[in-house]
């Protein structure tokens, strides 16, 4: 059996088992490229980098993504910078060897995020991305201490957050931030 099929059944697998696990939803994420008919344009489908398997965690709609590896294979540089994006918002990432990865990596990914970010040392924040043309930066709240991610758009060098409004008020609990 060659790697690639050997890939294949683990993905098929961990999708099967996974999916049993209550409030568990899966996706089989593929990215590729494909030429058109006439063989003149290129159409990529998928996020370069992205996980094998990409879900939701009930009750909170956590982002879930696992990444299946066979024999010695390891992370490329995409894939890496996609899970640092995945978990510097919050979503929890494994990488999988087994079923048995995957259910542990389900069972870590329920713990609350907080503490999830407080026990590894690669997410002390603030925490700074560089992808492309974008710098993304994760900072606590300075009241509620949930993650307020800001990013700062290159071309006019202005600032823009998804979790704090104009004023610097916080989404979740309305308070300002210095």
């Amino acid at each position: 059996m060659n790697q690639s099929h050997a890939h294949s059944i683990l993905v098929n697998k961990c999708l099967i088992e996974g999916s049993k696990e209550p409030g568990v939803i899966l996706f089989k994420r593929t990215v590729m490229l494909a030429l058109t008919l006439d063989g003149r344009r290129k159409i990529t489908c998928g996020i370069p980098g992205e996980a094998d398997i990409d879900g939701m965690l009930a009750p909170n709609g956590r982002k879930f993504c696992a990444e299946v590896k066979t024999g010695n294979a390891r992370s490329t540089k995409t894939q890496k910078r996609y899970r640092a994006v995945v978990e510097s918002h919050g979503g929890y990432y494994c990488i999988v060897r087994s079923v048995e990865d995957l259910l542990a990596g389900i069972k870590e990914a329920r713990k609350p995020v907080n503490s999830w970010i407080a026990g590894h040392e690669s997410l002390k924040l603030p925490l700074t991305i560089s992808i492309k043309a974008q710098t993304v930066t994760i900072v606590h709240c300075s009241q509620c201490r949930r993650p307020i991610i800001s990013k700062r758009v290159e071309a006019d060098g202005s600032w823009t957050s998804e979790y704090q409004d104009k004023d610097g008020r916080c989404f979740y609990c309305n308070r300002r931030n210095p």
